[in-house]
């Protein structure tokens, strides 16, 4: 039997044989790689973007009344008692100021007087001295139409627009879409009359004004009233007087009597 060689040391071994497909030192080298000569140059750089708005900024929905700008401020808050009392302090005192603010503001845009913004054919907008946001309809959980004092205020926000239907002696009916404000069995609701149908008592309502504001008073259910809760939520109209709860402002949407402002030299 042959005896085994011993495995060569590897110094004692040349060099590694070559890799076939490469080529060997002082053989020709591939070329090096660049951009082709045929590539077109890169297009140019696109126009700057136009401006979104040309010229002006659009103009507010109500003319010179300056747009209200809140500022939030992010503060550490305290903990125990004390803490949860400032708080609540700050976000009351935040409300009381905001519907102020809504209340002088319509107060200072009257045009005309309070009791010709509802002749026949004027619509309205009736904004709540408790929350400071305008009488609303919205749809409820059982999908019946509801009213509240949460809703939006301006020309755009059209569920909370009331067309106006004077009959005489300080006594109206609002509606909007011939669903009726009303009061019945001492809470308010809403009440659809077909068009051309005879309308209800329960949806006549006389007007009683007190400094700026208006309050709506059930002519088939004395002494009730509309009104609104802190929380937006309808007060029932049998616990409502003619306390702050039952008071609002009144914004006039349109009136067929209003003639358009004219500008002086």
């Amino acid at each position: 039997m042959a005896s085994k060689q011993p495995y060569p040391p590897p110094e004692s071994q040349g060099p590694p044989p070559p890799y076939p497909g490469y080529p060997q030192p002082g053989q020709n080298q591939p070329p090096q790689y660049g951009a082709p000569a045929s590539y077109a140059p890169p297009p140019q750089g696109y126009p700057a973007p136009q401006q979104v708005y040309p010229g002006q900024p659009p103009q507010p929905a109500y003319p010179g009344t300056a747009p209200v700008q809140t500022t939030v401020v992010v503060k550490e808050k305290k903990g125990g008692l004390f803490g949860f009392l400032e708080d609540a302090g700050k976000r009351l005192g935040n409300s009381l100021d905001y519907v102020a603010r809504k209340t002088d503001e319509i107060a200072h845009e009257m045009s005309v007087p309070m009791k010709a913004m509802f002749n026949t054919g004027c619509v309205v907008q009736l904004i709540s001295c408790t929350t400071g946001r305008a009488l609303e309809i919205v749809q409820g959980p059982t999908g019946q139409l509801i009213v509240d004092g949460l809703g939006g205020d301006g020309p755009q926000f059209t569920n909370a627009h009331w067309t106006v239907i004077h009959e005489g002696n300080n006594i109206v009916r609002l509606h909007n879409n011939n669903n009726f404000l009303a009061i019945i069995n001492g809470s308010t609701v809403l009440v659809n009359y077909p068009p051309k149908s005879k309308l209800g008592l329960e949806a006549r309502f006389r007007l009683f004004q007190t400094e700026q504001f208006m309050m709506f008073e059930s002519v088939s259910e004395p002494r009730r009233h509309i009104g609104i809760l802190p929380d937006g939520q309808l007060k029932p109209a049998l616990a409502t007087g003619k306390e702050h709860h039952a008071k609002f402002g009144v914004r006039c949407i349109y009136s067929p009597f209003m003639q358009p402002a004219v500008s002086r030299k």
